[in-house]
């Protein structure tokens, strides 16, 4: 039987095959520190890229996490950084195991935030080839933290909706507000997030992990002449030598 291509039951499959080579295309190298403050700035703050391949997510530094975010320093306690990543809630919750899952992976539907207590930095537990460290001026920082708050759904008791634990109880996956979309990805939710904390760049379009990652690397801020970008001093010598992620308690 010939398929044809205005059957939508085979659409998803052409979507996730036309999906490969944009995979591959699309693929781009972090900048490792990124300054989007001028040296004049004195209050700053730092946002953490965290690319793994098709996925992205951002961190924040837990001391930063305030309003909406800061009952997860009560979830982890121990967490020294707090990673926040966007995806479709059957993907993210139950692992693909076969192609057919994997095919079904773009179809838009509901979505989670996993979020991932790190006790050390993000640099040390992903690697510092798939981390880029943005300095940005403290009320930026503000208000991504309230962006990613307003996304994440209440309970009954106004505590961010808990839908489970990823596998190990190493992070935890909470309800989203905004459904999953093949134009609404979890890169294009990073990309959104970046665009609230005032990074210079346009989310819009950004479907693949390696669009935002160019857009990001040629980010760039216009400081007056007399105050240059400030200069980034890395802490990630300062880590322990351990990746230990903090885990929920039970």
């Amino acid at each position: 039987m010939r398929v044809r291509l205005r059957d939508r039951r085979y659409r998803p499959l052409y979507i996730a095959l036309l999906c490969v080579p944009l995979l591959v295309a699309c693929r781009s190298r972090l900048t490792p520190e990124r300054d989007l403050t001028c040296r004049m700035t004195v209050d700053a703050g730092f946002l953490y890229v965290i690319d793994s391949g098709w996925h992205t997510a951002i961190g924040f530094d837990a001391v930063d996490l305030t309003g909406g975010l800061a009952i997860f320093k009560t979830i982890f306690p121990h967490a020294r950084a707090v990673v926040f990543g966007y995806g479709k809630r059957t993907f993210m919750t139950a692992r693909p195991q076969t192609i057919s899952e994997y095919i079904m992976g773009p179809v838009p539907g509901p979505a989670v935030i996993e979020v991932v207590g790190l006790t050390v930095s993000p640099e040390f537990a992903y690697g510092q080839e798939h981390v880029s460290r943005l300095r940005l001026p403290r009320q930026d920082i503000e208000a991504a933290v309230s962006w990613v708050a307003d996304d994440l759904a209440d309970d009954p008791q106004g505590q961010p909706r808990l839908v489970g634990f990823e596998e190990g109880k190493r992070g935890a996956f909470y309800v989203a507000r905004d459904r999953y979309s093949m134009l609404h990805t979890c890169n294009r939710w990073s990309a959104d997030l970046l665009h609230s904390a005032g990074v210079p760049l346009e989310p819009a379009g950004v479907v693949l992990s390696g669009q935002l990652i160019r857009r990001l690397n040629h980010a760039a801020i216009q400081c007056p002449s007399d105050q240059p970008p400030a200069v980034i001093i890395s802490r990630a010598a300062d880590d322990h030598r351990s990746t230990r992620r903090s885990a929920p308690p039970e």
